[in-house]
């Protein structure tokens, strides 16, 4: 599709993206940012509650690998919701707890377990065998170790990803209702365009009759009126026109019958003159020759 329908079409489609797009986008953002951030509030406050509460209760000021293995702390964690658990003491391995998050340890970033390491209390999202995790690490006061929780985060993303597909296809069937309708809206708003065109073509053959539909008050009622305003016009100008040609016809005509009875004795007399040239002057004789000459060219022009 061409030229200004066109145009037109793709500004209007083109408008409805991009509001589709700002809106989705936002929302989606807006969602998104908000189940996340209730997840991570209440996986930071169940961090808070294992490392200042449990632990605290469970285990000496320096624990070491072998007592928080036995002291039943990994177990009360998990029951009270954390899907795994891994506690880095930093000369040893570090204890895993949950088959989930086996391996997981070397995943985690030098940001968070810095954070980690100077007393705060800090967090990252992880996708661990295409399950998503969010993890939070705290430290266990004073000197150790340090204990990173790993919670589901499927209850979270999956909303948002239903949220995203959901908006996606909103906006795909959006653009095509914006499409469709589009297309009837520029067909209808230029519908008098195409009308006036071919009026105008009309006009052109010859057809000075032709007239165009005031179908509406709008602006493009006042154009169709202005538009038989001049057909009117332009008809009335061609029929002056005619009326004159026809008057100067008829003068014409007036003219060479009143010419033609003088003009048949001029004629005449040019013949007599003629045939009498011989005998004349030389200086006569040339003049005679003119007036022949000037009456069969007068002859010549009202026949």
């Amino acid at each position: 599709m061409r030229g200004f329908r066109g145009r037109l079409l793709a500004t209007v489609v083109g408008l409805v993206a991009l509001t589709s797009l700002v809106l989705g986008l936002g929302a989606y953002l807006s969602v998104a940012a908000s189940l996340r951030g209730q997840q991570q509030e209440a996986a930071i406050d169940q961090t808070n509650f294992n490392v200042a509460v449990l632990a605290d209760e469970r285990l000496s000021e320096r624990p070491s690998r072998e007592e928080v293995a036995s002291s039943g702390l990994i177990e009360a964690i998990q029951f009270r919701g954390s899907d795994g658990t891994i506690v880095d003491f930093g000369d040893v391995d570090p204890l895993v707890s949950g088959f989930a998050v086996a391996g997981a340890f070397d995943r985690l970033s030098p940001a968070l377990r810095a954070l980690v390491a100077g007393g705060r209390v800090g967090y990252e999202r992880l996708v661990i065998g295409d399950k998503p995790f969010l993890v939070t690490g705290a430290r266990l006061q004073p000197a150790g170790p340090d204990f990173y929780f790993f919670f589901d985060g499927t209850s979270t993303e999956s909303p948002i990803t239903t949220l995203g597909q959901a908006l996606l296809g909103g906006g795909l069937l959006l653009l095509a209702i914006a499409l469709v309708a589009g297309g009837a809206v520029t067909r209808g708003l230029l519908r008098p365009v195409r009308q006036a065109g071919a009026a105008a073509e009309r006009i052109a053959a010859g057809d000075l009759s032709t007239r165009l539909v005031v179908a509406s008050g709008d602006e493009f009622g006042a154009w169709a009126a202005s538009f038989n305003r001049m057909a009117a016009s332009l008809a009335e100008t061609v029929d002056d026109l005619r009326t004159a040609q026809a008057r100067q016809r008829a003068f014409v005509a007036d003219v060479s019958h009143e010419l033609r009875t003088p003009l048949t004795a001029l004629v005449q007399e040019a013949g007599l003159l003629r045939d009498h040239l011989a005998a004349m002057p030389p200086d006569a004789r040339r003049a005679a020759e003119l007036l022949v000459g000037d009456v069969a060219r007068l002859r010549t022009l009202v026949d």
